[in-house]
Parts: C-alpha cells; sequence; structure tokens
C-alpha cells in the first residue's frame, strides 16, 4: 500500500509482510475506516462541550479550562519547550484548505490502523507478536513526531477506542508529543473520564499517571492552564502528580508562588515533597527565605530532606546558618548529611569551614565519611 501521510516529510507506518495475504478483509476495513472518519471529524471541529465529571449522584467538578490567547482568541497550542523550538510541519488547515485537512486526516485514521492491527492483544500474547510490539510503538512515535498538531483528533479518537492498555500507553506518549490545544484539549478530556472510575480497578491509577506525565511533556501554554487546574482542583488523589508535572514545566518559575504555597500548607504529604521538589528544580532565590523557615516546621523526615535539597540547589549563602544549625542539631544522620551535601553545593569558606567540622567531629562515621567527600568535590571544583 502507497501511503501519502500528511507531514513536511513522508514517514509512513510500514505493513508486516506477515498481512500482506490479508487484503481479501479490506472491504470491512474500509468500512470500518470510513465511521472512523466520520467520528474523527467531528471530533476535530464539534468538540466544544465538557462532559460534566465526578461520581455519579455528586457534585461536578470545576470544569478544566479552555484554549484562549490573552485577547480571548483561539490558542493554535503547539509545543513550547524549554528547549529549541521544534520544527513543525504545516499542512492544510480548517482556515485554508478543509479538503486538505479532511484527507489529512482520513490518512492518519487509516495508518492508525494499522497500528490497532499490529498490536492486536491476541497478537501480542504470541512470540511473534510480543516481538513486534516495540517496533510497531516506535515506528508510530516517529510518525507522530513529523505530525501536524491539526491532525491530533483522530490519536485523541483512538485513544478512547483503543483495545488494550498498551495501545493507551504509546498513544499518551504520542499525544504528549504532537502537542497542540487539541491532544491537550483531549488529554484532559481522558483524565476527566478516568478520574471518574474506581480507584480500585486494575490500571486506572497507572493510565492517570501516564495522562499527567503527557500534559506535562505537551509543555505549552495550554498545558500550563490545564496543570494549574489540577493541581488546585483536580482530584485529591491525583494532585502530586499534576504538581510534579508543572515543576517539569517550561513555565515553572511562574509557580513559584504556588509550589511555595503547596509545600508550607497542603495537607497531602506527597503534595508537599513535590512541590519542594519543583522549588528545587526552579531554583528561585526569592524561595529560599521561606525554604528555610520551612525546614524547621517540617515533620516528614523525606520531605524535609527535600527541602534541604532544595537550599543547596538555590544556592543561597544566607542559607548557611539554617544549613549550620542542622548540622549542629538535627539527630538524623541522613538529614545531616542532606545538610552537608547542600551546603557544598552553595559552597565558599563559610561552607568550607562547616563542612570540616562536620568530618572531624560528628558522632556518626557514615556523615564523618560523606563529609570528607563532599570536601573533596569542593576541591576538584577550585571552591
Amino acid at each position: 500500500m502507497n501511503l501519502t501521510t500528511p507531514h513536511a516529510t513522508e514517514c509512513p507506518l510500514p505493513i508486516s509482510p506477515s498481512r500482506q495475504s490479508g487484503r481479501a478483509g479490506i472491504p470491512v476495513l474500509l468500512a470500518a475506516l470510513g465511521f472512523a472518519f466520520v467520528i474523527a471529524i467531528a471530533y476535530q471541529v464539534g468538540q466544544t462541550q465538557p462532559t460534566p465529571q465526578g461520581a455519579a449522584g455528586g457534585a461536578k467538578k470545576t470544569p478544566p479550562p479552555a484554549p484562549a490567547n490573552i485577547d480571548g482568541s483561539v490558542s493554535d497550542g503547539g509545543i513550547a519547550r524549554s528547549g529549541p523550538a521544534k520544527e513543525r510541519p504545516t499542512t492544510g488547515t480548517p482556515a485554508g484548505n478543509p479538503s486538505e485537512l479532511d484527507a489529512g486526516i482520513a490518512q492518519v485514521i487509516a495508518d492508525l490502523a494499522d497500528f490497532r492491527l499490529r498490536t492486536d492483544y491476541e497478537l501480542l500474547m504470541t512470540p511473534e507478536g510480543a516481538r513486534g510490539f516495540e517496533a510497531a510503538r516506535k515506528e508510530l512515535l516517529e510518525y507522530l513526531k513529523a505530525l501536524d498538531p491539526a491532525f491530533a483528533g483522530p490519536v485523541v479518537e483512538f485513544l478512547e477506542t483503543a483495545d488494550n492498555h498498551l495501545q493507551r500507553r504509546v498513544l499518551l506518549e504520542g499525544l504528549g508529543i504532537i502537542g497542540g490545544d487539541i491532544a491537550t484539549e483531549g488529554l484532559a478530556d481522558h483524565y476527566e473520564t478516568w478520574s471518574s472510575k474506581d480507584r480500585t480497578a486494575n490500571g486506572v491509577g497507572t493510565e492517570i499517571k501516564y495522562t499527567a506525565i503527557a500534559l506535562g511533556a505537551i509543555n505549552s501554554d495550554f498545558s500550563y492552564d490545564i496543570l494549574n487546574h489540577y493541581v488546585r482542583d483536580g482530584d485529591q488523589q491525583d494532585r502530586s502528580r499534576f504538581v510534579e508535572q508543572l515543576g517539569l514545566h517550561g513555565r515553572r518559575k511562574e509557580s513559584v508562588p504556588l509550589f511555595t504555597e503547596l509545600a508550607a500548607q497542603d495537607d497531602q504529604i506527597r503534595v508537599r515533597n513535590k512541590a519542594a521538589q519543583a522549588l528545587k528544580r526552579t531554583a528561585d532565590h526569592g524561595s529560599a527565605a521561606r525554604l528555610e523557615e520551612l525546614v524547621q516546621s517540617e515533620q516528614v523526615h523525606h520531605v524535609r530532606q527535600t527541602m534541604i535539597g532544595a537550599l543547596g540547589a538555590i544556592g543561597d549563602p544566607g542559607s548557611l546558618k539554617t544549613l549550620d544549625r542542622i548540622l549542629r542539631e538535627d539527630e538524623n544522620p541522613t538529614t545531616r548529611m542532606s545538610a552537608t551535601n547542600s551546603a557544598a553545593r552553595i559552597g565558599g569558606p563559610e561552607a568550607k569551614a562547616m563542612i570540616e567540622r562536620v568530618a572531624a567531629n560528628d558522632t556518626e562515621a557514615r556523615v564523618r565519611s560523606f563529609a570528607k567527600q563532599e570536601l573533596e568535590k569542593m576541591a576538584d571544583r577550585g571552591n
């Protein structure tokens, strides 16, 4: 079959030679593709009403934000990652050439149908199918990397009709790669659907985990708004996942006040810890003073260690006083080791003197040994 894909560079999904003899089923496949085409077009141009969510009989959740620019016009999304911008192929759009868009969508549907056949669950249970899955996965992801975000609708539709969880994992990863508002809104809808399911059911938590990761991977303004929404208004069991993804987002520095608030006040240990990790990753000097206070008040050991690590990542010499107090007074050896590491990362004569004292006088041999290692690293760095 000679496929022409809607990309800047042709990148068709290879048709497995073992299925070349199955052409007799083409009429049935074409009928199925025709039906899927109608669904995808409806999704692409008519998805405007949010679906009410929440457990049956319970209160509806606050709906996630819609994609819009500051002036109220609809955003075209795209991927705005922290690294260099990716070259995205251009093709027909509803505002340009509708027939070209329709043809492109039809082609994507056909290519996705091929992936569905290659990753059928019964086939995957065979040695040959299991070996072929990774190849099919890699080929689809390479295909989606070149796909214009305008053609994400069929991928979203496939996600909701996938035959098995392995297909969904690949599609979630793929939507994170494609980016754009269609993919982002589709992922938000997917989360709303799965977050309303019985959490004791097999695979629900994992599905939500990978959905959150995909939303974070898109890294656009719209995904930033969605992540913020779910940090505040998402299911209580999932908020830590969205805090983590917000902490990886290209606009994470704008969320430092939110991370600080969560680290200080949130009832959930996981949320506080993920917020502290985000502050460590952001390394914003403005958060150092508040973190120094939180280190003194936090009662959960591993969260406190994360906060101490954040002070080292921020690198404010003013934090050395707090770290010195921990090194002198804290009874937990691993906490003192964390403070030693952070002091070494901050560096300078004051930090060096503190660590030399720990290396000579700490009551725990492992802490003394760790301090000596940190001194050697400081010397290697010329500190």
